[in-house]
């Protein structure tokens, strides 16, 4: 059981690293896109 845990656990943190790398992905391409991250805030 607690092994089932445990690999639960490294799956989800391996889902977050990921969400958190394409968030900044995104975040940069919107950066190129619209110069300023400010305005990107205000467009989105």
């Amino acid at each position: 059981m607690l092994d089932v845990i445990i690999d639960l656990e490294k799956k989800l943190s391996e889902i977050i690293k990921i969400s958190e790398d394409s968030r900044y992905i995104f975040e940069g391409v919107r950066v190129c896109i619209l110069g300023k991250p400010n305005v990107g805030k205000v467009a989105f």
